[in-house]
């Protein structure tokens, strides 16, 4: 029987908002007419913007780019192009709006509330002042209101203003709260409203509203502790801290290692009994007794670190324990890395988990991030956000068979890359395509087409540098023990979606054990490796063996490659997966490379690309050629792989790159933290329902800076658990994107 496989991509998009406002027409973008000038009265305002009335008939105004007015100075909406203005000069004379809600309160429910208010620079040429709030100024649920005067409405209204809050010029603030519905309100009124026992508590001014929102709380979130991921004997919780360094043979601390151990701080600071002790390792270079004091001496620098930070020393104590109690071989420079570390014991009723510390490693505040281009990528933000200083800058070196590209660049017709490449892999064994750490878009180009690649008959993907591949097969989804690499909430997805299809994981990246085979192996056939050390050479040799294995078992398996580097053959390297492929298999490889045709990192950039005027990933073909920049090494021309795909200038569109929602269709709506009394910065993860959110990698993260921020996540259909972390706590709720 044929299996039938429908697959769902990361970037199908939800008609169902998380949040269902109340309030019609709440950011006025839907009128009758656009006034040019202030309204004489609120049957003005009534005829101009459907559903919304001046309850007094004061005459609000309808403000949109039409409208002129010596009186007032304007400014920018606070989203949309239009926005509402309205006066209040005392008891005698105050504006309002007001508006029927979709449906009635129900008594017993609580409700959120929320709209955004700001002011003009001057209004009738008098400098506007900043006049506080009262508790009488903000949003009143009531029945039908109607009057026939333009006087201040007596009522006390349920969200109000923090009352030392001042309203401010050309800053738009958001005014909010909760409350719990004690009648069947069917209308909203916001404006000035009257305190009967201070009549003179009044804020006159001109002020522009906009976004109005009113929800109903189904759901809230509730805070709650991350369990402990990990087991831990006892009281006893051994802890690697990674991205600790020092200088080669040196023990000051970079300060690239702050920004972890200032996470340490954190996690002390809220366990007040966690005691720790500090020790110190090097690899097995250099004499015995240099490695000891070089051992101790790191030790102290992370102690005095902490000591400066505001940890008692009486809760610190550290050793060095020189080149012992390696956790890896000393005769591989990977091994060597991982021996050279700090690691910390702490003995606490309080223990804290090493799960705990590793998601908070994955997703931290973009504070903390700075100098991270990777891990500011994976909790949405973008190169917008990349401080490009701490990126290697690989400046485009011209080869005379680019310069003839380039010449002959008009001949190239621009293909939809999809398709192209489909064409190809149907009748293809074996494919490598590249990924990007720094490029979300690589990964959703292979995420797009693994259903499609899954019907030609592919059923293996070898993934590289995984670690407890084992957990996705158990599990059947990615989690932070799988490695750094598959943090990436797209990178995650594509296991997740590989999964659900029926394709097998295997890891491309040996093993240990492996790589010292293939070291031995490569040694007694006395292999050359050219400029390649000889572990790059046996890690190349070890990952063909793998894909080997496999086709040994079935010969006609097809098998999909994801890896970071595809480069098939250079001058001087005659080790590749490709070439060892082709020696003991007979397959030819077939290689895929990405590129974006902007980088803001480059110092230099490829002139090709800088001619190139294309919005979709595209392949440049005359005739039966492909256009694959050349590389030069070694006075040689080299193509490096077989096909290239050229993915266009990202934009961003509701603060999202647009390769996210390319093929789907989004409402703009995103979790409103306020409601749940969460501070800012806040990082906002969505978990899969049924996935433990203390392991899995999240389908999306986004941080939302301020309450300014439109951020919105992006999700596919189904039932969700949200995360909200802020820098004090967190929250957990349940959420359905239908």
């Amino acid at each position: 029987m044929k299996k039938k496989f429908t697959f769902l991509l990361f970037i199908i998009f939800s008609n169902t908002l998380l949040a269902q406002n109340l309030v019609p027409n709440s950011s006025f973008e839907s009128y009758n007419r656009r006034p040019s000038a202030m309204l004489d009265d609120g049957i003005e305002f009534t005829r101009a913007l459907p559903g919304w009335v001046s309850p007094n008939r004061a005459s609000t105004d309808f403000i949109t780019k039409r409208f002129r007015s010596s009186k007032v100075q304007l400014v920018n909406p606070h989203t949309g192009e239009n926005m509402v203005g309205a006066v209040v000069q005392g008891a005698h004379w105050a504006e309002y709006l007001s508006i029927k809600l979709k449906e009635p309160l129900v008594v017993g429910e609580k409700y959120y509330v929320e709209f955004w208010i700001n002011a003009p620079q001057s209004y009738n040429k008098n400098i506007t002042g900043t006049p506080l709030f009262n508790d009488h100024f903000g949003l009143l649920f009531d029945k039908r209101l109607y009057f026939t005067n333009t006087k201040i409405i007596k009522a006390k209204p349920q969200i109000t203003a923090k009352s030392k809050t001042r309203l401010q010029a050309n800053l738009w603030q958001k005014i909010n709260g909760s409350f719990t519905a004690d009648q069947t309100a069917t209308h909203i009124y916001i404006g000035q409203f009257l305190d009967k026992n201070n009549p003179s508590k009044i804020i006159e001014a001109y002020y522009f509203l906009d976004d109005i929102f009113v929800e109903k709380i189904d759901k809230e979130a509730k805070q709650f502790e991350p369990s402990k991921t990990y087991k831990i004997k006892g009281t006893i919780a051994s802890i690697v801290l990674e991205n600790i360094y020092f200088e080669t043979d040196k023990f000051k601390l970079l300060s690239e290692s702050f920004t972890e151990l200032d996470k340490l701080v954190k996690i002390m600071i809220k366990n007040p009994s966690m005691t720790i002790k500090i020790k110190g390792y090097t690899d097995s270079d250099g004499e015995k007794d240099h490695n000891q004091k070089l051992s101790e001496n790191r030790a102290n620098s992370v102690y005095e670190y902490l000591v400066n930070q505001g940890i008692k020393k009486e809760r610190l104590y550290y050793e060095g324990y020189g080149a012992s109690q390696a956790v890896a071989d000393n005769s591989t420079n990977d091994g060597k890395q991982k021996n050279r570390r700090v690691e910390l014991v702490t003995k606490s009723q309080d223990t804290i988990g090493q799960g705990i510390i590793l998601a908070d490693l994955a997703y931290d505040f973009s504070q903390y991030l700075k100098n991270n281009a990777i891990k500011l990528t994976n909790i949405g933000k973008d190169e917008r956000s990349w401080d490009c200083n701490n990126i290697p800058q690989n400046p485009f070196k011209m080869s005379r068979e680019t310069q003839q590209q380039m010449n002959t660049f008009g001949e190239f017709k621009p293909h939809d890359a999809r398709n192209i490449i489909l064409s190809i892999t149907k009748k293809t064994q074996v494919v490598q395509i590249q990924t990007s750490p720094l490029h979300p878009e690589y990964q959703m180009f292979i995420l797009e087409l693994l259903g499609e690649w899954y019907q030609q008959g592919f059923r293996y993907i070898g993934l590289e540098k995984i670690k407890n591949i084992n957990s996705i097969l158990d599990l059947g989804y990615p989690t932070l023990e799988n490695g750094d690499v598959f943090q990436q909430p797209i990178f995650g997805e594509i296991i997740r979606q590989g999964q659900l299809a029926g394709f097998q994981f295997f890891s491309l990246s040996p093993s240990e054990s492996q790589l010292q085979k293939a070291m031995t192996i490569l040694k007694k056939q006395k292999f050359n490796s050219g400029n390649q050390s000889k572990e790059e050479a046996a890690v190349y040799w070890a990952g063909a063996m793998n894909i080997n294995r496999i086709l040994k078992k079935e010969k006609n398996a097809k098998i999909l490659l994801i890896t970071n580097d595809i480069t098939e053959t250079k001058s001087g390297n005659p080790s590749t997966i490709a070439n060892w492929l082709k020696r003991y298999s007979q397959i030819n490889l077939l290689s895929i490379g990405q590129t974006n045709i902007y980088d803001p990192c480059r110092g230099s950039q490829n002139p090709i690309l800088k001619r190139m005027n294309i919005s979709k990933p595209t392949i440049l073909q005359k005739r039966n050629i492909i256009l694959v920049p050349y590389e030069r090494e070694q006075k040689q021309a080299v193509q490096t792989h077989d096909i290239h795909v050229f993915h266009p200038r990202n934009t961003f569109p509701n603060n999202r790159p647009n390769y996210l929602s390319k093929t789907g269709v989004r409402r703009l709506s995103q979790l409103n933290i306020d409601k749940f009394n969460m501070s800012y910065p806040c990082l906002v993860m969505a978990y899969k329902k049924g996935e433990d959110v203390n392991k899995a990698i999240p389908i999306d993260v986004i941080e939302l800076s301020d309450n300014h921020d439109v951020t919105p996540m992006i999700l596919p259909n189904g039932d969700y658990e949200i995360v909200l972390r802020d820098k004090t706590k967190r929250k957990k709720m349940e959420t359905t994107i239908r």
